[in-house]
């Protein structure tokens, strides 16, 4: 799996959850994901795994946009969505997103 985040970002109303981040994540590396509550990382993977909108940048999972690829992210991420007919993944379930391609 790869993962490149370019200035990613979310808001909730007045709240900036996620600040403009920048990361990248090779096939094969092992990647620590730290910081204390409030700090936006379970947004951050929300973003990544196409269950929240970013409000500004942009990320690609292996390659595929999140924002106008956001299927084709969830199969190449999924191992349970190749199960479902037309392999789909259903939406809201955050826990179909997984690291095993």
């Amino acid at each position: 799996m790869t993962i490149s985040v370019e200035h990613l970002s979310r808001s909730f109303g007045a709240i900036e959850a996620v600040k403009g981040i920048d990361f990248e994540v090779g096939r094969g590396e092992t990647f620590g994901f730290l910081g204390p509550n409030g700090a936006g990382k379970s947004t951050t993977i929300k973003m990544l795994c196409t269950l929240l909108h970013p409000s500004g940048g942009r990320a690609f999972v292996n390659g595929y946009d999140i924002e106008r690829e956001s299927a084709a992210v969830c199969l190449s991420t999924c191992s349970l969505a190749r199960s479902f007919p037309r392999g789909e993944c259903p939406a809201g379930s955050a826990w179909f997103c997984s690291s095993t391609p």
